[in-house]
């Protein structure tokens, strides 16, 4: 599967100016995709918010530094000891976003 040439905030304010009012095919037009394309986003990221992981990024070097022969599965453990509910697999984008990650 290919990757999008749009990163999740774009598709979340191109939804968000639609539910503005603006007409599908206007914000189509001005982000270079198909009024179809606006629509599936819509169905998708409808009443989204760009999310803010700043915080969980903070905390998961912090360990990653701690423990550095922990991988992201056993940091996951860890953030869920200290609370913090958070899906293995935003975990795991965010694990490798900060590049702590063993490069192959």
């Amino acid at each position: 599967m290919s990757r999008s040439k749009h990163t999740e905030a774009q598709m979340i304010a191109a939804v968000k100016q639609m539910e503005a009012g603006r007409k599908a095919e206007d914000v189509a037009r001005e982000v270079g995709v198909s009024a179809h394309t606006i629509y599936a986003w819509k169905s998708k990221y409808g009443g989204m918010d760009v999310s803010n992981d700043s915080g969980l990024r903070e905390r998961l070097v912090a360990l990653a530094r701690e423990k550095p022969r922990f991988g992201y599965r056993r940091l996951h453990v860890l953030l869920g000891r200290e609370g913090e509910q958070v899906n293995h697999k935003r975990v795991h984008r965010i694990y490798r976003e900060a590049g702590l990650g063993a490069t192959p």
